[in-house]
Order: C-alpha cells, then sequence, then structure tokens
C-alpha cells in the first residue's frame, strides 16, 4: 500500500475529524486491512479497498471482482483520492461505503449510523502525470501482458510486436512497472509479472477513458429490423478480407449464453465508407452499431471461435460491458470475469 499511503491517511484524518467519531484504526488483514470505527453509535468493521482515480467502469470493476467479501458483521469500505458525484448514486445501489480524501464520504450502518457529506472539491488533481502505463500505448502493452495466462513477460522485442507499439514503449512501460513493484526480475533473467488484479483495475478504468476513445470508427444504423442480420450481412463470406471480432453484449451471449442487449460492437479491419455503403449503414450519433479498431496485431490469436463466431479476447469483453455500464451489462460482466478473468488474475 506504499504509493496509496498518503490517500489513506487523508482518508482516516477525515473519518477523525467527524465529531461522531472516538477512534479510527486501520488493522492488517484481507484486502487492504480491516478498518474499526468507534462512535458514539458503537463499535463498527469495514473491509477496505484503496481505489485511485476513480470512474464509472473502474467502480464497477471494483464492485465486481471483489477477491475479499465482507465477513458476516462487516461491510465494505473504499477509500480514494476523489469520487465525483455521478458515482455517488451507484455507492448507494450497491451498499458500499467510501471516504474520499477530499472529505466526500458515505458511511452507513442500518439503524446505528449515517454520515453523508457530498460536494467537497479535490484538493489537487491526482497523479496527473505521473503514470505512463495510462496513456493509450501504455493500456496497449498492458493490454498484451494481461491477456496471456501465468505471470511470465516475454522479451521486450516480442511484447512490442504483440502490442503494436514501439520497442522504447515497451522499455518504458517495463521502467514503470519494476518502479511501482509489479514486474520482478528473477534468476536467469525470467522477468515476472506481480499484482495483475490491481494492474487490471487499472487497465479497465484505462480503457475507458484513454484507449477506447481513440479505437471508435463511428456509430451506425443498418437497414436490417434485426442486429443479429446486419452482422450476418457484415461477416459474410467472402467479404473483401474483413476480420471482425465481436465485443460487448453480442459477444458475452457467445461466451455465456446469458445476455445480447440492444447494442452491437465490433472490432474491424480493414473498414471503409465504401463497405458501409455496400451495407447501406449510415453514420448515426446514437446508433445502435459501434465499429472500434483493431489495435492488437495477432488478431487471431487474441480471439476466440465458438458457436460459428469470432469474439475479442474476453478482456476487451469484460471491459466494453463496464463502460457501457447499464445494469444487465454490469450483471453479465460479473460473468465473464468469473468464468475467464478470474483463475488468470491473481495477486502473485
Amino acid at each position: 500500500m506504499g504509493r496509496e499511503r498518503p490517500i489513506v491517511d487523508e482518508c482516516l484524518a477525515r473519518l477523525r475529524a467527524l465529531g461522531t467519531v472516538r477512534t479510527v484504526e486501520l488493522r492488517p488483514g484481507p484486502a487492504d486491512g480491516l478498518l474499526v470505527l468507534t462512535t458514539d453509535s458503537g463499535r463498527f468493521q469495514y473491509l477496505c479497498e484503496v481505489k485511485r482515480t476513480l470512474n464509472r467502469p473502474r467502480l464497477e470493476h471494483a464492485l465486481v471482482s471483489a477477491a475479499h467479501p465482507p465477513k458476516a458483521g462487516t461491510r465494505r469500505l473504499l477509500l480514494t483520492d476523489f469520487v465525483p458525484g455521478s458515482l455517488i448514486d451507484r455507492f448507494e445501489q450497491a451498499q458500499v461505503d467510501f471516504v474520499d480524501a477530499a472529505g466526500n464520504m458515505l458511511v452507513r450502518w442500518p439503524g446505528k449510523l449515517y454520515v453523508h457529506v457530498k460536494g467537497m472539491k479535490p484538493t489537487r488533481v491526482a497523479e496527473a502525470t505521473a503514470s505512463f502505463l495510462s496513456t493509450p500505448n501504455g493500456l496497449r502493452v498492458l493490454f498484451a501482458l494481461l491477456a496471456e495466462p501465468g505471470a511470465d513477460v516475454p522479451a521486450y522485442r516480442q511484447l512490442s510486436e504483440q502490442a503494436a507499439v514501439s520497442l522504447g514503449t515497451v522499455g518504458r512501460v517495463a521502467m514503470e512497472l519494476k518502479r511501482r513493484g509489479f514486474l520482478e526480475t528473477q534468476r536467469r533473467k525470467r522477468r515476472v509479472l506481480r499484482r495483475k488484479r490491481e494492474l487490471l483495475d487499472l487497465w479497465v478504468g484505462g480503457y475507458a477513458e484513454r484507449l477506447r476513445p481513440q479505437l471508435v470508427i463511428g456509430r451506425f444504423r443498418s437497414p436490417d429490423r434485426e442486429l443479429a442480420d446486419a452482422l450476418k450481412r457484415l461477416t459474410a463470406e467472402g467479404d473483401g478480407g474483413l476480420r471482425s471480432a465481436l465485443t460487448g453484449g453480442f459477444a458475452a451471449d457467445v461466451l455465456t449464453g446469458h445476455y445480447r442487449g440492444d447494442q452491437l460492437t465490433l472490432f474491424v479491419d480493414p473498414w471503409s465508407s465504401t463497405r458501409a455503403a455496400a451495407l447501406r449503414w449510415l453514420p448515426s450519433v446514437d446508433g445502435p452499431i459501434t465499429l472500434l479498431r483493431m489495435f492488437w496485431p495477432a488478431t487471431v490469436k487474441r480471439t476466440l471461435e465458438k458457436g460459428g463466431a469470432r469474439v475479442a479476447h474476453p478482456l476487451l469483453v469484460y471491459a466494453e460491458l463496464l463502460f457501457q455500464g447499464r445494469e444487465r451489462e454490469v450483471e453479465t460482466a460479473r460473468l465473464i470475469y468469473d468464468q475467464y478473468l478470474r483463475p488468470n488474475i491473481s495477486d502473485a
């Protein structure tokens, strides 16, 4: 928790400043520790998690992927640098409490304690320029690392080819991973990735804010009444060498059979206005079809073939569902995480 210690200390100070609070103690325990809060109304225990720079996908990921569910008599508490007002309703719905370094908080114990402070502004921008990992190219490298099972890191030149970035970019990413304790060099120059769960948290938020906007080709409407028919038309055999891979709800339906939704999202390569005209797809700012550029070169290796459909890597499907963010998409993201990602994501 070293680099997050300033956030934790500020959050604990905000709790100690409350008139009803007598003592605040953070003890070692699961996740990022157990917080024991002694108040005029009693003694309460929270399972703490520290999350920096929350956006909605990162918050949804935190709610989906908790490695240590709280035991009876314990609630979850997120400590963070700042919670935008737009996210507070999600904390209320999920029955998860939070405290941020700015002084905003939602701390509840049914029938005994209720503290809700909002409207406080951040005193500074957290890590505004510090992390190269959160740049689009840094996120490409993280995807290449997280998409592979196990913890071994390939040679940098191989990683450069897999992520479609320069060797220099891989070097910068590796340097920051080492500095932050994510990358360890062992005997015989074997490189091992550590704390993949924390890196996944960083990647999910970065996909929504930094990487995905660069990938969007456009949104479209099809003359087909059903999106499934529009998909068949697009992927018709012999269609000019188009490579495509489903993501979002349609991909999740192939992987889990749980939910398809009303949005069709695909990675494609190559794409042109001529192809759109041939399909009679019209650009539309709110169209149900979204096309994204494929950003990884090993297309076949990083897709799944299932039920006659080609599906993007589950990590991309998961991130897209959280980006869309509606209740059914998040519910389905939980299934993707449990079935396809959790086995490969550990705190090693």
